[in-house]
């Protein structure tokens, strides 16, 4: 049975049900057409017992402790690197006792279902489903071991209920490239273990993005516990005016890559701010990135261009 299309024309929920109904075993690929998500769900005569998230990686087990409170924020390991090694910190606990197998089945089941309620908020999305078993490149299929199973119609009745929240989320965080800084004086006592993680990895040059790569967090969670900290005031959109200041002590420093990342960043906020304009385009130089730099100097022309300075704008 081969199933492809665009979830504009047919609804996520009903090739899922189809899938289900017919008990079909394969996988379902789900890829949103703009951004970089994408989804591997693996079902097994209809039961949904795999989620993939690509690179041979599942949903995070620790992410799934954390929401179900069974270990704190604080037993968390720390992030190094680009992913958080959650391996070695899950053996451990279990071999300790602060966990057992159903702790884990839960944990993962938790977060499969995360994953499968973020891909209803991919309005612009392919599917396609292919027979056979998981692919170990799309799949972590060591977690087959825990045997674990969602209901999928739980899970569409969940992600039908986040409809409304995550245009309330929206509003507050307009796109997973912002950066937050946070303010510890004013973290709420009683925050849940998840938003204590994603709180401590704020530093004022992580982007929410590179959070969610960085702990394999579900988009709807990590956006709504960032939405929650700034109604709460322990954290705040980095203002163009501090990441101008922070990619020029970057620059002194000449981490050229660090300091462009962080200019661009407040360009994203004030297209036409001289001081970015400059610095990115030094920044852009100095790693001889000549399309960088070419972009940059287009940009630096365009405002002059605007106010008629049309002479200015050529020298530039």
């Amino acid at each position: 049975m081969g199933i492809k299309g665009d979830v504009r024309s047919i609804s996520l929920a009903n090739v899922l049900q189809d899938l289900v109904t017919n008990e079909q075993t394969g996988t379902l690929a789900i890829r949103h057409k703009k951004d970089r998500h994408q989804l591997f769900l693996w079902f097994d005569k209809g039961a949904l017992k795999l989620v993939g998230l690509g690179n041979s990686q599942g949903p995070s087990l620790l992410n799934g402790l954390l929401a179900l409170e069974k270990i704190r924020a604080d037993e968390a390991p720390t992030v190094t690197g680009r992913h958080t090694s959650e391996g070695g910190f899950i053996r451990g606990i279990l071999k300790k006792g602060r966990v057992n197998r159903e702790d884990l089945r839960a944990a993962c089941e938790h977060q499969m279902g995360e994953h499968l309620c973020d891909a209803f908020l991919w309005n612009d999305a392919t599917f396609e489903f292919e027979e056979g078993e998981p692919d170990d490149r799309q799949f972590d299929v060591d977690q087959l071991d825990l045997e674990p199973r969602i209901a999928v119609e739980g899970a569409i009745m969940e992600a039908v209920r986040r409809a409304d929240e995550w245009g309330e989320t929206r509003k507050a965080i307009l796109s997973q490239n912002e950066i937050l800084v946070p303010d510890p004086a004013r973290m709420p006592r009683e925050a849940e273990p998840s938003i204590r993680r994603i709180f401590a990895l704020l530093d004022g040059e992580r982007s929410l993005r590179d959070i969610q790569d960085l702990t394999r967090l579900g988009q709807f969670m990590l956006l709504r516990a960032a939405a929650l900290l700034i109604r709460s005031g322990a954290a705040r959109p980095l203002s163009a005016a501090d990441a101008f200041e922070r990619a020029r002590s970057r620059a002194g420093k000449k981490e050229w890559d660090a300091a462009l990342r962080m200019a661009r960043y407040g360009l994203e906020h004030e297209r036409k701010n001289t001081g970015l304009l400059e610095l990115a385009l030094r920044c852009a130089e100095e790693l001889q990135d000549h399309d960088a730099a070419a972009g940059v100097a287009r940009k630096r022309a365009a405002p002059p261009a605007e106010s008629g300075a049309r002479e200015q704008a050529i020298k530039s």
